[in-house]
């Protein structure tokens, strides 16, 4: 059986200059709890609605814009049904920006500052966001602009009481939050997920092409079913340099929330083949990992010795795992 190591390693986010707000898109999981509660200050602005500076958004919402001096404050309106936990992100290369958490009052247009407010590269959690009407607010703390750009993502999908976030996107469409008793991403319960998707596991392809001069081409087909599972399943987060699409799906090699799913047996064959080398076949038993990915609901790479022998030696391509939860099967 294939033994794989689960390293934990830490996600980058990088800033290229004052006029490019940008990430790395590799899972986030360096959250800082918010421990205090939501409370308002005595600052209270007039929200006006304006074609690009106020907008209305949903519990998950991942925006780029700037500010100027003709679009000094923007405003992103939400509201929420119940209690959540939430996951916040600001990112921009202005240190003068600030978004503030305000609450809205949607009969009189005003919205008044809270105590949670966001700094440039920040990544906050709170477990307890009560149920109402908010608002972000885009400020500079200097009134002066130079339509620098800045990032602002929120994810409030999952049930307040959270006890630690796990991980989450690079945009925040899927989040993670760990519980006393499960752990949820976006709402979904991830064990069930997970279960449901050994429980369908079959074929798997995967094709993606070098660049020139040596046009290098390789093809990886997986026949499994669940029978040939042969040990527990992995939550976590898997991230691969290959920047090639997987030409049989469209998927990327890389996901915030993945199932490993170990199979011993059946076939898996692999085809290697450069613009001057003649095409290699080779056919073995399917020993090793399938990722599994939950926000897309596709299997997106094996981990296999023979296949990452080939990813290694021929494209240079590397991995890195987090475990974060071992699944009963």
């Amino acid at each position: 059986m294939l033994a794989i190591t689960m390293a934990f390693c830490s996600n980058i986010i990088c800033i290229a200059d004052d006029n490019v707000t940008e990430t790395e898109e590799f899972p986030l999981k360096d959250a800082i709890e918010i421990t205090e509660e939501f409370n308002e200050t005595d600052e209270t602005y007039t929200y006006i609605p304006k074609t690009r500076a106020t907008s209305s958004v949903s519990a998950v919402f991942d925006k780029i814009d700037a500010l100027s001096s003709d679009d000094a404050i923007d405003f992103y309106t939400f509201s929420v049904s119940s209690s959540r936990s939430v996951v916040f992100r600001f990112l921009s290369g202005n240190s003068n920006y600030t978004a503030n958490l305000a609450s809205h009052d949607p009969s009189t247009g005003n919205v008044t500052l809270s105590n949670l407010w966001l700094s440039p590269n920040d990544v906050k959690w709170t477990s307890e966001l009560p149920k109402g009407n908010y608002c972000w607010v885009i400020l500079s703390s200097t009134n002066t602009y130079t339509t620098d750009k800045y990032r602002i993502s929120m994810n409030a999908l999952n049930k307040s009481g959270a006890t630690q976030h796990i991980v989450s996107s690079a945009s925040l469409a899927y989040s993670t939050f760990a519980y006393d008793d499960v752990f949820l991403m976006n709402g979904i319960d991830v064990e069930n997920a997970a279960i449901n998707a050994a429980n369908a596991i079959s074929k798997f392809e995967d094709r993606y092409e070098g660049p020139s001069p040596t046009n290098t081409v390789a093809t990886v087909t997986v026949y499994t079913d669940p029978k040939y599972i042969s040990g527990p399943l992995y939550y976590g987060s898997y991230e691969s340099n290959n920047p090639n699409l997987n030409l049989k799906t469209g998927m990327g090699h890389s996901t915030a929330n993945a199932i490993f799913i170990p199979i011993e047996g059946n076939i898996m064959g692999c085809t290697y083949a450069t613009k001057y080398v003649p095409t290699q076949a080779l056919q073995e038993t399917a020993v090793g990992l399938l990722v599994y990915d939950l926000e897309s609901g596709k299997i997106i790479d094996f981990m296999s010795p023979i296949n990452i022998f080939y990813a290694n030696t021929y494209f240079n391509y590397t991995y890195d795992y987090t475990a974060y939860k071992e699944i009963a099967y």
